[in-house]
């Protein structure tokens, strides 16, 4: 018995309006095979999730990691750049790490003083 894999494979499908047989259609397979991936009875390998990614327009890794029926996050939004946008998010992200970094002490800085601590002294009777 083999260990059933979560994918996003009908999420996908489903999200773009289409059949497994069309879906089948587009990347060159049997319905019938493409119907035991889908549904976990048989594997996938990295060819199919590359023809199906190019299909739906996204990344092999975002089939099996994100249902495209879940609202956008930062990598949706990330995916859809032209690299000059993206060269400018990233000079962004830095300059905020950088901003939001708490300071670290440094070897050179000196110690902070030490706490002065009093005794109670009993009085003597």
């Amino acid at each position: 018995m083999t260990k059933a894999v979560r994918h996003f494979l009908k999420e996908w499908r489903t999200a773009a309006d289409q059949t497994q047989q069309e879906v089948a259609d587009a990347i060159g397979y049997e319905r019938s095979y493409y119907s035991r991936i889908e549904t976990g009875k048989r594997g996938y390998d990295q060819e199919i999730l590359e023809k199906l990614a190019s299909h739906y327009g996204t990344a092999p890794c975002h089939l099996i990691s994100r249902n495209p029926a879940s609202a956008p996050d930062l990598w949706d939004i990330v995916d859809q750049l032209a690299p000059a946008d993206l060269i400018r998010l990233t000079e962004l992200a830095k300059a905020l790490r950088v901003v939001s970094l708490p300071k670290q002490p440094t070897m050179d800085a000196p110690p902070p003083p030490a706490r002065s601590i009093r005794s109670k002294r009993r009085p003597t009777a």
